[in-house]
């Protein structure tokens, strides 16, 4: 799974069903829900804004969000 730019393995044991570029929320490298792509977006856009205020600026990949 692709998570802001880096590529992690995690469980999808607790989803009863889960499709290719569905977005999912997750909890100690565990899919514990699918989630619409406004929520996950949103998500993205504050997880984004919270780590520049901490100096990071690794998201090229993310700069349209």
């Amino acid at each position: 799974m692709d998570y802001l730019g880096s590529i992690v393995t995690v469980g999808i044991t607790l989803l009863e069903h889960i499709e290719p570029n569905e977005y999912v929320l997750i909890h100690a490298r565990e899919a514990i829900q699918v989630i619409d792509q406004e929520m996950a977006l949103e998500s993205i856009s504050l997880w984004k804004e919270m780590l520049e205020k901490d100096g990071y600026s690794g998201f090229s990949r993310w700069d349209n969000v």
